[in-house]
């Protein structure tokens, strides 16, 4: 930070091809260790229903549509649940299947219980 809340992201030339070069090593880690620590809770069942309860809450399977203002906030929770499905689907496609499968077998197994899908009792 500089002065009165102002950002300093340093000097940077997109014109210089070292500058370019170090900045995309520099995304390319970072989005190396966000893919790995979604690997690593996408490897367990509590981490997959976790994440399952997330995009619901993000409702990211309904419209957000209400008719008034109530739309734009819904449709934010909506967008953050999309970049996580994003992610999920580009990280590790097939463990959005196993999440689905997983997730349509627990509301066949409990029937009228008044669980949520994907949660614990």
């Amino acid at each position: 930070m500089t002065g009165a809340g102002h950002f300093d992201a340093g000097h940077f030339d997109a014109g210089e091809a070292a500058a370019v070069a170090e900045r995309a090593k520099r995304m390319t880690r970072e989005q190396q260790r966000r893919a790995a620590a979604l690997r690593y809770v996408l490897e367990d069942r509590r981490g997959r229903d976790w994440l399952w309860s997330l995009l619901e809450d993000c409702r990211i399977w309904t419209s957000s549509y209400t008719g008034d203002t109530a739309t734009f906030f819904n449709e934010g929770m909506r967008n953050v649940g999309l970049k996580v499905l994003t992610e999920i689907t580009e990280t590790v496609p097939e463990a959005l299947v196993t999440m689905i499968t997983e997730n349509h077998s627990d509301e066949r197994d409990d029937g009228d219980s008044g669980r949520e899908p994907g949660r614990e009792p």
